[in-house]
Parts: structure tokens; sequence; C-alpha cells
């Protein structure tokens, strides 16, 4: 991916509809741009060649299969470990995703279970992992939903 791209007014629109409804149609967005729907997808298909867009993401309600407790783990992991440590993280049911941090705690794990009981044994779990010398879990309450992509500034003046 070229991170000097240049992003034009209709990859912006383009961009910032689809992250607030990833199932806008081109023929809308091509309305709110005042141009045809060819040209939408023009611009969109160079994105996604030129990997800014990198795929469609399908979300569901985890509450609808019995997962109530949501959390995040900070790891304390011994560096040299570190690649280990999230390919063994990549292969744990209920870990949805991992970020490397800097500080005392340098991982960051984002996990979902159906309760504080499944929670622990992950919590656990992770602690017998080989490189994990502190772990800690922090609960989210009353989540609604866990991601805001449109909330992305794609230009920089506010609008």
């Amino acid at each position: 991916m070229d991170s000097q791209r240049k992003i034009d007014w209709i990859d912006a629109k383009n961009l910032e509809a689809l992250l607030k409804d990833a199932r806008t149609s081109f023929t809308e967005i091509a309305k709110k741009c005042n141009v045809q729907a060819n040209v939408i997808r023009t611009h969109y298909n160079r994105l996604k060649q030129d990997g800014v867009i990198t795929g469609e993401i399908l979300e569901v309600q985890p509450e609808f299969f019995g997962y109530n407790c949501r959390a995040t783990l900070r790891l304390r992991v011994d560096t040299n470990k570190m690649g280990s440590v999230v390919n063994q993280l990549r292969n744990t049911p209920k870990i949805l995703r991992v970020a490397e941090g800097v500080g005392r705690k340098n991982l960051l794990c984002f996990t979902i279970t159906r309760n504080l009981i499944e929670l622990n044994k992950v919590v656990e779990r992770v602690k017998g992992f080989s490189g994990v010398t502190a772990a800690e879990a922090d609960l989210w309450v009353n989540t609604t939903r866990s991601a805001f992509p449109e909330n992305l500034q794609i230009r920089n003046e506010e609008h």
C-alpha cells in the first residue's frame, strides 16, 4: 500500500459512506456525489487495489449467542517470546483481537465469554503461556456497539 496515496473528495465520500454502513450501494453514494455509479465503483476498486480498503466486515450481536461478558486482557509478555504468545492467542477460543503496545503491560487482548467463570478460564489459560509474566482483565459493562469505524476522519477538515 502506498501510504502517500492522495485521497480525493470522491474517495473520501466513498470511504465515509462505507465506513458508516458497508452495505451502502454505489448508486446511493453516487447520488450524494452527483456522479454516475460507475465512477464510485472505479474509485472503490482503485482503493481496494491500492490496499486502502482491505475487506468488508460482518458484525454480529454476541449476546444473541449467549456471550455477555466482554473484557480486555492486559498482559506483560517477555519481548523475546512475543511472536510465540501472539500465535498462541490467535488459536485461543474467545480471544477476538490482539494488539501490541508499550508500557508495563505490552499486549492487549479483546475477549468475549458467556460469563465470569469462562473469562477466568481464559485468563488462567493465557497466564500459562510461556512468556506471559502477568495478566489482568478489565470488564466492559453496558457495551452496545464495539466499533465505530465511521468516526475515522478521512479528510483533514471537519465536516
